[in-house]
C-alpha cells in the first residue's frame, strides 16, 4: 500500500510541472512553415470601410517587403515621408529611418511575418495600427522573438498611405498633430471618438 501511495505522489508531482499541451492553432514544431504574414481581423480591429482600406494597403505594403520589392513598396509610403528619408540620406549618407526596409535588410534585419494586434482612429482621419512583427537578424543569422510596432496610414489625394512606424511605442494624437500637420486630406483635425490627450 506505502509502494502504490509513493508512486501515485511521484506521478502527480512530475505532471504538475509538465509543459501544458498547446492551443489549438498556436505556434509549435512547425511555426517556420507559418505563412509570411497573418492579417485575419482582430477583435481589436475596427470592421468599418475606413479600417479596412487602410488596413488593406497596410498588408500589401508589409507583403512587398517581405518578398524584398522594395520599389513597389516605396509606391504605397507617403510623399512627405520619402521627403524626410531623402533628407536623412543626404545628411548621413545613409536611409536611417524605419521606413527604409531596404537600408536595414542589408546588415541588420529584414521582416519575414506579422501579426495584427490593434487599431485606432486619430486626428486628420489617420489610424493607427499595432503589429507584432518577426524579422531576419543578420548577423545573428536566425529569427527574432518579435518586435511589437506601430504603423500610422493617413490619407493624401484621396489614396490611403503608409506614412511612419514606430518600434515599442505608438502614434498619440498630440505627436500626429505637430510631426504631421499638412500630411493629409482631411480638414477635421481630430475625429468625434478620438481622446484629446493634450
Amino acid at each position: 500500500m506505502r509502494t502504490w501511495l509513493l508512486a501515485a505522489l511521484t506521478l502527480a508531482s512530475t505532471s504538475a510541472y509538465a509543459a501544458p499541451p498547446a492551443a489549438p492553432g498556436s505556434a509549435g514544431p512547425s511555426a517556420d512553415k507559418a505563412p509570411a504574414s497573418d492579417s485575419k481581423a482582430s477583435a481589436s480591429i475596427p470592421d468599418d470601410a475606413d479600417t479596412q482600406a487602410a488596413k488593406k494597403v497596410l498588408t500589401t505594403y508589409l507583403d512587398l517587403v517581405i518578398k524584398k520589392k522594395y520599389a513597389e513598396a516605396k509606391k504605397l509610403v507617403h510623399p512627405k515621408t520619402l521627403e524626410v528619408i531623402a533628407g536623412i540620406t543626404k545628411r548621413l549618407g545613409k536611409a536611417q529611418h524605419p521606413m527604409a526596409p531596404a537600408y536595414w535588410a542589408k546588415d541588420d534585419f529584414r521582416l519575414v511575418r506579422y501579426t495584427f494586434e490593434d487599431a485606432s482612429k486619430h486626428r486628420w482621419g489617420t489610424i493607427a495600427f499595432k503589429l507584432k512583427e518577426i524579422d531576419y537578424r543578420i548577423q545573428e543569422k536566425g529569427e527574432d522573438q518579435g518586435n511589437q510596432v506601430s504603423y500610422l496610414l493617413g490619407q493624401k489625394d484621396g489614396k490611403w498611405l503608409v506614412v511612419d512606424k514606430k518600434a515599442n511605442n505608438t502614434f498619440s494624437d498630440h505627436a500626429i498633430k505637430f510631426d504631421y500637420k499638412g500630411y493629409f486630406d482631411a480638414k477635421d483635425p481630430k475625429p468625434a471618438s478620438a481622446p484629446d490627450d493634450e
